[in-house]
């Protein structure tokens, strides 16, 4: 949360809407239209706890400012932002209900998902492995990468010394 964003509006539903996408997107677009990526070849950067679905609008959008950025012969990363997230350098977590999620997910790319593991949460889902588990529009092996493969990738091989959860061994 941006303390400022969450007190915008005078409904917690208002605030909460804004108050988490809003930050997320503001730290992407701060990592993509800097150099960082570029001075740290091996960074990568999770944007967790603001659902995924809103991703490919905000990747287009920086890429078109990236495009009219160049063609003006202004300051820009030396890429376009969705080459650093075709790289996976960026990964996310995402709510089990985004029924957007499948085609999120062939836009930015299978790899870079994973599930928010914190359940039971401030929504009060605590069903959330199930969930997804039940959804029919993810393949067996896009729900092996979301339960386990992408956060093993993105948080380095120790946590798979973890106990595999049933089903994914």
């Amino acid at each position: 949360y941006i303390d400022g964003l969450t007190e915008l509006f005078d409904t917690q539903y208002m605030n909460r809407a804004f108050g988490i996408a809003m930050p997320s997107m503001i730290a992407m677009g701060c990592f993509l239209r800097t150099s960082v990526f570029d001075r740290y070849p091996k960074l990568r950067v999770g944007i967790f706890e603001a659902g995924c679905t809103w991703a490919p609008y905000f990747v287009e959008r920086l890429d078109l400012c990236f495009n009219i950025d160049s063609h003006q012969g202004w300051w820009s990363p030396k890429r376009r932002p969705s080459d650093y997230i075709r790289e996976g350098r960026i990964s996310f977590t995402f709510e089990p209900d985004e029924h957007l999620l499948p085609a999120t997910m062939a836009e930015i790319g299978e790899d870079q998902f994973m599930l928010s593991s914190d359940m039971p949460h401030g929504e009060l889902r605590d069903s959330a492995v199930t969930e997804v588990e039940a959804r029919t529009d993810l393949t067996a092996p896009q729900k092996r990468k979301i339960f386990h493969d992408n956060a093993v990738r993105f948080f380095g091989p120790e946590i798979a010394r973890v106990s595999q959860p049933a089903g994914l061994a």
